[in-house]
């Protein structure tokens, strides 16, 4: 992640942040770190795995988490995804 786009909305960037707690966060970590393209960040610490994803454009973002969150074992997409 390019830390002089990280709020540069001039140049219309994406930002979406993810948090994901459990008590296998610190474990899921490298798997997470091996999903993303070269456009996310993540740390875990105790419980609580952070991860941040930037881009371009929301379809980048979109396709980032919905393969992290399939990873991560949630119940689903969230609805509005689901078109």
């Amino acid at each position: 992640m390019r830390r002089e786009n990280c709020a540069d909305l001039a140049r219309q960037t994406v930002l979406a942040s993810l948090v994901y707690l459990a008590i296998d966060a610190r474990d899921r970590l490298s798997a997470v770190r091996a999903i993303w393209a070269n456009n996310a960040v993540a740390s875990a610490r105790g419980n609580r795995l952070v991860l941040r994803v930037e881009g371009q454009g929301r379809w980048v973002i979109r396709q980032t988490l919905i393969a992290i969150i399939n990873m991560l074992g949630a119940c689903g997409m969230p609805r509005v995804w689901q078109s």
